[in-house]
């Protein structure tokens, strides 16, 4: 009798494993299931590495596994597409995500994981499932690349933002001292190079200056004057790049034609516009009250130094901004600027409004001075 219950329950045990692992694998798979959408690593001068993931996922899964890069995070944080905080376990460099409602998943953290340095060199390397966006600092002079960039420009602040294939990348950069040796030399190759592509494109205009420049760069490089040489470099090298080639009279006579139909444009889309001007007007209208900081600040003695400062801007500015307004003046990213606006809104000092895509931060009634 034992022994023919022991036997059933051996079945029945084999029985419910046989048809529970292909479910479990299924489900398993499923939680992994994610699209990458956009990918930035926005690298700082000191090796961390800001990283902005967005992946599109299944609104019906009640978690999502997604595989960042690195293992140590810092400052790690989780939104929704409505940017609402979503709660998620980090174990390595996966995170398990509580994503259910949702069908976009942004990540945000630094890690210094992706970045080594060898003396003056420094390697950033990732693994890349998409095509991403990477920007090095203002003062990285890019030695090697692994591969061809899709795209490479610098940014108004100097920054050199690359656009790379997807797959495995690896960037050696130099962050470079002004007044080394190292430097007046690399402005000087920098320069030469310049000067070459001129003459390759036939931009002979202007380029006699750029080569005297170069002279005086290296003179300067031969009696030790690194600093100095750097700098008449950079303007040998900036020579070189508004030199011109010379105007043809076919080209001129182009070149104004083009002008007068350009002009033409201009005229009709500015008649237009006046038109549209003078019937209706559309947009938001901005209403300015004043704003009563010491009641906010009395009832509010929680409020942190820089709530405090946005809440001074804002009044400042009638009593209305928006967002990107507050990101702009006091130079902070997205992500702060979100917290720091749901802290005020919890506390019940500001309202947010939805005007033509972007956020409207209001204060509210109670603390407006009547008029």
């Amino acid at each position: 009798m034992v022994k023919g219950f022991k036997i059933l329950l051996t079945v029945l045990i084999a029985t419910f494993i046989l048809i529970s692992t292909p479910i479990l694998h299924t489900l398993s798979q499923t939680q992994n299931m994610y699209e990458p959408q956009k990918l930035t690593f926005e690298v700082y001068p000191d090796g961390f590495v800001f990283i902005d993931y967005t992946v599109k996922v299944d609104p019906t899964l009640s978690t999502v596994n997604v595989t960042c890069f690195g293992v140590n995070y810092e400052n790690l944080i989780v939104l929704d597409e409505n940017e609402t905080p979503l709660d998620y376990v980090q174990v390595n460099d996966n995170i398990t995500v509580y994503s259910l409602g949702s069908s976009i998943v942004h990540i945000f953290y630094l890690t210094g994981d992706l970045t080594k340095k060898s003396g003056k060199m420094w390697i950033f390397s990732v693994e890349s499932p998409i095509t991403n966006t990477i920007i090095l600092p203002a003062e990285a002079v890019i030695i090697s690349l692994n591969d061809v960039p899709v795209d490479i420009k610098t940014l108004d602040d100097g920054r050199k933002m690359l656009t790379m294939p997807k797959g495995p990348i690896e960037i050696s950069y130099m962050i470079e001292v002004t007044g080394t040796k190292d430097y007046a030399l690399l402005r000087i190759k920098e320069a030469e190079s310049a000067i070459k592509k001129a003459e390759d494109e036939g931009r002979v205009i202007g380029l006699d200056e750029a080569k005297q420049l170069l002279d005086e760069a290296k003179n300067e490089y031969g009696k030790g004057n690194y600093l100095e040489a750097g700098k008449i470099a950079e303007k040998a090298k900036e020579a070189a790049d508004k030199a011109a080639a010379p105007v043809q009279l076919g080209t001129i006579l182009t070149y104004f034609a083009t002008f007068i139909i350009l002009l033409i444009l201009a005229g009709i889309l500015a008649y237009k516009f006046l038109l549209r001007k003078g019937g209706s007007k559309s947009g938001h209208v901005k209403e300015v009250f004043a704003v009563n900081l010491d009641k906010i600040f009395r009832q509010n003695p929680q409020l942190r130094l820089e709530d405090k400062e946005v809440l001074e801007f804002i009044a400042n500015s009638g009593g209305e901004v928006f967002e990107a307004e507050i990101r702009e003046k006091f130079k902070l990213p997205k992500t702060t600027v979100w917290r720091m606006i749901q802290r005020l809104k919890k506390e019940g000092i500001i309202e947010v409004l939805k005007i033509g895509g972007q956020n409207l931060v209001r204060v509210k009634q109670k603390y407006r001075l009547q008029s």
